[in-house]
């Protein structure tokens, strides 16, 4: 009798705890998605993980951290590409060698991920935008078109490749994201923001004196991005989602939470000296003082103070050093004539994608900026590399690009009318638009053979304001209809 109790305990043990486990797996992979889940069920799954880390070894928490990712992939279809923005850069840095086969790597699992939600869960219907859609064919066919004129190279085949990745993780973006997670995707996106301005700290805090940390400011300090003025383009896309809402939110727990950012990444800004970044927030700052009411008193103090701070001799001395005022454009203008000089030679087809580092060579007009740059490898002009390239039908495809974001920015503003906390959203998210738009007229971040980095952020702020300007995915019970002020 011991023996068949004892078997039968055990058996009801076993469909009791394979009830558990069904009953968990129901709860977190869940097609409908609930706000706030996620921070109840993080907290006992790190102190789980921690305890097994301690008691089993550290061999045991690569595949308990695995099992975790694809919890938290199947649960919340947003987590892989939001932790993507957040390890992208120190991943870049750490596998410089393999950087581009992790990220293809990364993007197979959301794609895999992705389907296997869609499979799972065929209730949920796919959004595309039919915007995007297009663009993306007309732009690839263009892109054929303009490559197969002067004969397929390497370089042409694997930017076309790199393109249609690009343009398919953009898609999945857009069927992913919901306007009430955009809080949440700009704060992943701000974590390597804020590590990196440590970074920069540091290594100021290594000099000794005043003309070394100028001479550094100069040069400007790298942290752990390989180059600043990458971080730079990053940073514009995000900062002004935070400054918007500072301005306008009326949630007091979030406006806490944007103010402590703004600073860190205002901050991260200047130390960085990135001159085509300023001019992007200057645009951005700009259409902010229109659109508030509050930011406009503001804003006209800070201007009196800088007057009067820039009246002194010897600070207006420092902050011309600083910022490199003696250099100009640094021989951008030289790069921008030569780039003129190639597009009317190649007007109609350009010189094809991904091509331009080696045709530039021989446009270059002196010796000194050839030793000074040795290698240009973009036009430091958003349109004049996409016409330098892809000929008249680039010069086409990336005007069209600076009108779809505006269009739809519009709209988004149309249809919030109603509610501050929208107009919040929209503010944030147009603002990073217009800011990279300003600094495309001296750097890339819009368009740029395909790349991930930092091009993505770009993109997602694209895909994010499409979404927001089509009523049907404002989710009306968080969104209350208080007017903005």
């Amino acid at each position: 009798m011991r023996i068949f109790r004892g078997i039968f305990c055990s058996i009801s043990k076993y469909f009791h705890a394979m009830n558990s486990i069904s009953t968990f797996l129901n709860t977190i992979i869940n097609p409908a998605d609930k706000p706030r889940t996620i921070w109840l069920w993080s907290i006992p799954i790190i102190v789980l993980s921690c305890l097994a880390t301690v008691y089993l070894g550290s061999k045991i928490y690569l595949a308990f951290g695995l099992i975790l990712l694809c919890i938290f992939a199947f649960r919340w279809e947003w987590f892989l590409f939001y932790l993507f923005l957040a390890v992208e850069p120190l991943t870049t840095l750490i596998f410089w060698n393999y950087k581009t086969y992790i990220n293809y790597f990364i993007l197979v699992l959301i794609v895999f991920f992705w389907l296997a939600r869609k499979i799972l869960f065929p209730g949920k219907r796919f959004e595309v935008s039919v915007e995007l859609l297009l663009y993306s064919i007309v732009f690839m066919a263009f892109t054929l078109l303009t490559s197969l004129h002067g004969g397929l190279t390497r370089d042409e085949i694997e930017a076309i490749i790199r393109f249609l990745f690009f343009f398919g993780l953009v898609l999945i973006i857009y069927d992913i994201y919901q306007p009430r997670d955009t809080p949440i995707l700009m704060a992943f996106a701000s974590i390597p923001l804020v590590i990196q301005l440590y970074y920069m700290i540091k290594e100021f805090s290594n000099t000794t004196s005043i003309p070394e940390l100028l001479m550094l400011y100069r040069l400007k300090p790298t942290g752990y991005f390989d180059n600043i003025n990458g971080y730079a383009g990053i940073l514009i896309n995000i900062l002004p989602f935070w400054i918007a809402v500072v301005i306008w939110s009326r949630r007091k727990w979030l406006r806490m939470i944007a103010l402590a950012l703004s600073l860190i990444l205002s901050a991260g800004l200047l130390l960085s000296n990135s001159r085509a970044a300023f001019a992007g927030m200057i645009l951005t700052v700009f259409m902010f003082f229109l659109w508030s009411k509050r930011l406009k008193t503001f804003l006209v103090i800070c201007m009196i103070v800088l007057i009067l701070f820039m009246s002194v001799p010897i600070l207006k001395v420092i902050v011309s050093l600083a910022f490199r005022v003696e250099a100009g454009t640094t021989s951008r203008d030289e790069i921008w004539a030569s780039t003129i000089q190639m597009i009317q030679k190649n007007f109609w087809f350009g010189v094809g994608i991904g091509n331009y580092t080696e045709e530039f060579t021989p446009y270059f007009p002196t010796v000194g900026v050839h030793n000074f740059f040795k290698e240009v490898s973009h036009a430091h002009n958003q349109i004049l590399m996409q016409t330098a390239e892809m000929g008249i039908w680039g010069l086409l495809l990336i005007l069209t690009l600076y009108y779809l974001p505006l269009r739809a920015g519009v709209k988004a503003l149309r249809i919030t009318t109603g509610s501050a906390e929208q107009k919040v959203l929209v503010y944030g998210v147009l603002g990073g638009i217009l800011a990279t738009f300003g600094r495309s007229f001296f750097e890339l971040g819009m368009l740029a053979e395909g790349s991930f980095h930092p091009e993505i952020y770009f993109w997602t702020l694209f895909a994010m304001i499409l979404k927001m300007s089509q009523n049907r995915f404002w989710d009306k019970s968080i969104y209350n209809n208080t007017t903005i002020p």
